[in-house]
């Protein structure tokens, strides 16, 4: 499981909303098994992330993300990167070690 980001920072907020609504149900349609989250920067809309779980161990670019990132490149300044889950060794009490998962059960 991994996580794809794509991040706008647009100075037209409004009009990247109305074309978020009709790219996500592209994106509905094209990939029905990928979880999709959308957020907004509080609390200026002026960001909005949107974060694509997958499945898969593939840990690339999805083509869907990709064609997102750049379709969204018309209302503004688009990052995309591909996130890995991260094993965080945490120290107890005693002095040893201990590895820490977290998992975000939000999508879906």
């Amino acid at each position: 499981m991994w996580l794809e980001t794509i991040t706008v920072r647009t100075a037209e907020p409004e009009q990247l909303h109305q074309g978020l609504g009709e790219l996500i149900e592209q994106l509905a349609v094209a990939a029905p098994s990928l979880e999709v989250a959308v957020y907004s920067r509080h609390p200026s809309n002026s960001d909005v992330s949107l974060h694509l779980l997958h499945a898969d161990d593939r840990l690339a670019p999805s083509l869907q993300g990709t064609q997102l990132a750049h379709s969204l490149r018309l209302y503004g300044s688009v990052s995309h990167a591909v996130w890995q889950p991260a094993n965080l060794e945490h120290s107890t009490q005693q002095g040893g070690r201990r590895a820490v998962s977290h998992r975000c059960q939000h999508y879906r």
